[in-house]
């Protein structure tokens, strides 16, 4: 786990982009810092707190965070603040942590800022320990013989719900207990669901054939991401097509219509052999041209034809 690095204050006017605080996460990510979000309202304890920021005692635990600092109502910070004088202290990777109101600030003392900030800095070290003891432990597990083993000691990681701990897992995923990868396929989403999708699609990119991996599809196409496509379309035919197709019919990407028309095409029943697995592509393509497009066809050919009318003038409806 990454030590604590130094302070770093981004201080922002009301006119910034609403990026300010993605911006600090990308930051915040490799030394896996907190990133303390410091909105000042109209109110007294606004200027109140400005001054205690400045004290010592407060800077002294300040410096584990990167700090955003923005007006009540400003763009870059809406997505977090409910308003007035508050401070949200997300995790590294986004998650809220912790969150003080007026009322928990009192009048906005050095004091009792310092409390605060000494408080969510404890909380922050000591959820970092937890998560690497029991990764620690864990991946110790994947050396030896014990299945049983090494499942619990997978439900005691997932229970932490901390995706610091998604690399740990992703080596339980190449391990050889088929119940333990089977258990990580299913809670991935719950320790994080963009984190985990995007655990479980970088095994499913190394281990396309596994027998796991249509189980491993239901999950990860479920968030259906346009970051996904290259892998969502990758051997969509031989594995899981019923949880891919769609999800490109959820993707609002204009490339996803000519492919699902070919699909379909490829698919039809008078193209070889037809086959329940043929059938059920088509009918998962036709679902997912209509979510796309609105239309209802019955081939194809027909598909064809009208993305051949009117590609130049599609619309997603709003």
């Amino acid at each position: 786990m990454a030590r604590w690095a130094g302070f770093l204050l981004l201080a922002l006017p009301a006119f910034c982009e609403t990026s300010a605080v993605e911006d600090a996460l990308k930051k915040a990510r490799g030394p896996d810092k907190p990133v303390a979000i410091i909105v000042s309202g109209t109110e007294a304890l606004a200027s109140e707190l400005e001054k205690s920021l400045a004290d010592d005692a407060v800077k002294k635990d300040l410096g584990a965070f990167l700090v955003v600092k923005a007006a009540a109502g400003d763009a870059s910070v809406t997505a977090w603040s409910r308003g007035g004088t508050e401070i949200v202290v997300l995790a590294s990777w986004g998650k809220e942590f912790l969150r003080w109101t007026a009322s928990d600030m009192g009048d906005g003392n050095a004091a009792r800022v310092a409390e605060l900030f000494s408080m969510a800095r404890g909380r922050y070290e000591k959820a970092r320990k937890d998560v690497a003891a029991a990764c620690a432990a864990f991946e110790a597990s994947l050396g030896g013989q014990d299945k049983e083993a090494m499942l619990e000691l997978a439900k005691k990681v997932t229970a932490l719900k901390d995706p610091r701990a998604l690399p740990a897992l992703a080596r339980g995923m190449d391990g050889r207990s088929l119940k333990l990868r089977e258990y990580i396929i299913q809670e991935a989403h719950g320790v994080d669901e963009k984190l985990g999708q995007e655990m479980l699609a970088g095994w499913l990119k190394r281990n396309p054939q596994a027998p796991l991996a249509p189980y491993a599809w239901k999950f990860v196409a479920a968030r259906a991401d346009a970051s996904l496509i290259p892998l969502l379309k990758d051997g969509i035919e031989t594995c899981g097509p019923e949880f891919r197709i769609p999800a490109l019919g959820r993707i609002r990407e204009r490339s996803n219509i000519p492919y699902l028309i070919d699909l379909l095409t490829r698919n039809s029943a008078s193209s070889g052999a037809d086959t329940k697995e043929k059938e059920r592509v088509r009918d998962e393509c036709n679902f997912a041209l209509k979510a796309l497009t609105g239309q209802v066809l019955e081939d194809g050919p027909a598909w064809k034809a009208w993305w051949k009318a009117n590609e130049k003038s599609f619309k997603f409806a709003e």
